[in-house]
């Protein structure tokens, strides 16, 4: 594990990480997942508590591919971008292989039927496919679904609430119920159709960030577009307090984090 500005990121393969899970969720062993994403460093820089939150998991993974630019230009060898729903995707066809109980925690009690339905007909080898929603979630609540989860015995859980709610669940619940749990937000969502990721080009090209806060401006263009603002502003002079060993305009990191910072300057100055 290397620390990368105020966040941190365990350095594997993709194929390594989804070895590593199979062989926990198939011998019930817990363990914990957790993306990390620009946005997300940015918040930690300015809360230790979330910070703290995120680095109790398990595995951290590079969810963005702002973050793996920003890691290896501060020479962090980390591995390539294993985006959370990706992640999910692969471990549930692993699990429908193997005959796995997945269970799906988070969103509306409609949208988490959905998403139940759809995960069922779209993986029939899987042995159970149970859910339930995320919202007013105590800690009695959350005690039962982790002996749920121990009893029946489950393999997967996907937790698709918000952060940092996932994640503190996740700290006290994978090795309690012995199951390997992924922080996925608002997949979900995804799962029942109620929103859909970028095209495979806009991810391929690093973009994602900004096909989401089109689809919903007003809610995440700060969150989202702002942070990854900061996140590039503070890797850049990071980077520049290094000892350079080639001159720092020459990267195409730098060179692509002006570019973006421009960009998002000129939409807010726009707006």
């Amino acid at each position: 594990r290397r620390r990368v500005l105020q966040a941190a990121v365990d350095i594997a393969t993709p194929e390594q990480i989804i070895e590593h899970l199979t062989e926990c969720a198939q011998n019930r062993r817990g363990c914990s997942v957790v993306g990390i994403s620009a946005p997300y460093v940015t918040a930690m820089a300015r809360d230790a508590r979330l910070r703290e939150d995120f680095l109790k998991a398990d595995v951290l993974i590079p969810d963005g591919k702002g973050f793996v630019w920003g890691a290896r230009m501060l020479n962090v060898p980390c591995g390539e971008r294993l985006a959370i729903p990706d992640l999910c995707e692969k471990m549930l066809e692993t699990g429908a292989a193997r005959g796995w109980k997945v269970f799906i925690y988070g969103a509306t009690e409609e949208l988490n039927a959905i998403a139940c339905s759809n995960v069922a007909a779209r993986f029939p080898g899987l042995a159970a496919i149970k859910g339930q929603h995320g919202y007013d979630q105590g800690l009695e609540e959350e005690d039962a679904l982790i002996e749920q989860l121990r009893t029946e015995q489950f393999n997967l859980l996907i937790v698709a609430r918000p952060s940092p709610d996932k994640e503190r669940f996740l700290a006290r619940c994978c090795e309690a119920a012995g199951v390997v749990g992924l922080a996925a937000g608002g997949y979900a969502d995804v799962l029942a159709g109620k929103t859909h990721r970028a095209p495979r080009i806009v991810q391929a090209a690093g973009m994602e960030w900004l096909y989401r806060v089109i689809q919903e401006p007003r809610r995440l263009w700060k969150r989202i577009g702002v942070a990854n603002v900061r996140f590039a502003a503070s890797v850049m002079w990071s980077h520049l307090r290094m000892r350079p060993q080639r001159p720092w305009w020459s990267s195409l990191v730098v060179q692509a984090s002006v570019i973006l910072m421009l960009i998002c300057a000129a939409y807010l100055t726009g707006s």
